[in-house]
């Protein structure tokens, strides 16, 4: 089965790539997700699963909101993870529901972890005389999964889970 049909791509998967585009643009130049772009797109998730799947669409993008907003913002709540990270998350879930969205998030924090350690090792490597904290974008790591989403999916992939 193709995810790509009659040689378009579902909407949601090309809204995530764009929304974490744009996101991981201004991570990048300015450290900060914008609460235009991150509660736009939750509200809009949740419009439009709503208008296409009724009132279990609405429980399903609700249901992503939650299972991808829970554990980082906990993080959140203890100086581990930004705000408009959480907010991204969020989006994200309510996008693409649980499953596809814990699939997600899971990438995305193995990305940014894999990012943190390296940076860790260069700065043991270089013996650096920094201490404190090694700092990650997570919205660069958000982009690259949702690619590996959008490919896992066009191959028919159905989540090591099923």
């Amino acid at each position: 089965m193709s995810l790509i049909t009659d040689g378009r791509l579902p909407l949601q998967y090309a809204v995530a790539l764009a929304a974490c585009a744009v996101a991981a643009a201004w991570d990048i130049r300015k450290g900060i997700i914008p609460d235009w772009l991150t509660l736009t797109l939750l509200a809009a998730a949740m419009v439009y699963a709503t208008l296409t799947g009724g009132f279990a669409g609405f429980l399903s993008s609700l249901g992503g909101a939650a299972a991808l907003g829970t554990v980082p913002f906990a993080l959140f709540l203890n100086n581990a993870m930004g705000g408009g990270d959480v907010k991204l998350l969020a989006a994200m879930g309510a996008l693409y529901g649980p499953g596809t969205g814990l699939r997600f998030e899971f990438a995305a924090l193995i990305i940014v972890s894999l990012w943190g350690i390296g940076r860790m090792a260069a700065a043991r490597i270089s013996r650096s005389s920094k201490k404190g904290r090694i700092e990650a974008r997570f919205a660069p790591s958000a982009l690259a999964a949702s690619v590996v989403i959008l490919i896992e999916n066009a191959r028919g992939f159905d989540g090591m889970w099923s």
